[in-house]
C-alpha cells in the first residue's frame, strides 16, 4: 500500500471515538442542565426565605375545650391579637426562629422550618393566660372566681407562605398552672398573619 493510502486509512474518523465524544458531551450537557436546575431551586428557596423572614401583625382564633372533674365546655376562642417576628437562625438545624408577643399577654418563641412554601413547626410549650375576655367562661373552673388561667400549652403545627400572608393551623393541648386537673385542647388553632 502507497503511503497515501496508509494516510487516508489513519485519517478515517472511527465510530467508537465519536460514540464516546458524543456520549462525552450527552454528560456534560446533563451535568450542567443539573447544575442549572439545582441553581434555580436554590434561587426559588432563596427567595421563599427571604419572602418569610420579617415582622407581622397576627390573630389567633379557634375552638377551645376545657376540662376538669366539673365537666367539660367547648369555647370559641375569640380572636387575639399580637405581633410575630420571623427570623434567620443559621446556628439552627431548623433555619427560623418564631417569635410570638400577645398583645396584653406574654411571648414565647419556638423553631421553624421551611420547605418550599409550607412552613413545619415542630412540638413546642409555652405558657399563656386564657382570660374572660377571650370569649372563655373559665370562672366555672376556677374556684377563686379569677378572671384570668394561666395554661402551660404544647402546640405542633404548620402553615403556608401566601405573598404577604401568613397561615398557620397548629393544636394545642395543656393544663392549668398549679392545677393540672384543669386541661383543655384546642384541635385546630388558626393563626392569620400579615406582613407589616
Amino acid at each position: 500500500m502507497s503511503n497515501l493510502s496508509q494516510k487516508s486509512v489513519l485519517l478515517q474518523p472511527n465510530a467508537f471515538t465519536d460514540s464516546v465524544k458524543t456520549i462525552d458531551s450527552m454528560h456534560k450537557r446533563l451535568f450542567l442542565g443539573m447544575i442549572l436546575a439545582m441553581s434555580l431551586i436554590f434561587s426559588a428557596c432563596q427567595r421563599e426565605a427571604r419572602q418569610l423572614v420579617g415582622e407581622y401583625s397576627y390573630k389567633l382564633s379557634g375552638d377551645v375545650i376545657i376540662m376538669s372533674s366539673n365537666g367539660s365546655e367547648s369555647h370559641h376562642f375569640l380572636h387575639r391579637v399580637g405581633q410575630m417576628n420571623v427570623l434567620r437562625d443559621k446556628s439552627s438545624k431548623m433555619g427560623f426562629v418564631v417569635t410570638m408577643n400577645e398583645m396584653n399577654g406574654g411571648c414565647y418563641t419556638f423553631p421553624a422550618e421551611l420547605s418550599g412554601d409550607t412552613l413545619m413547626l415542630p412540638p413546642h410549650t409555652f405558657t399563656t393566660t386564657f382570660l374572660t375576655s377571650d370569649g372563655l367562661d373559665i370562672t366555672i373552673f376556677n374556684p377563686d372566681d379569677n378572671p384570668t388561667m394561666v395554661y402551660t400549652v404544647r402546640a405542633t403545627g404548620g402553615g403556608r407562605i401566601n405573598g404577604d400572608v401568613l397561615i398557620l393551623k397548629e393544636s394545642w393541648n395543656g393544663q392549668q398552672v398549679g392545677n393540672p386537673t384543669v386541661t383543655f385542647r384546642a384541635p385546630e388553632m388558626t393563626i392569620l398573619a400579615e406582613k407589616n
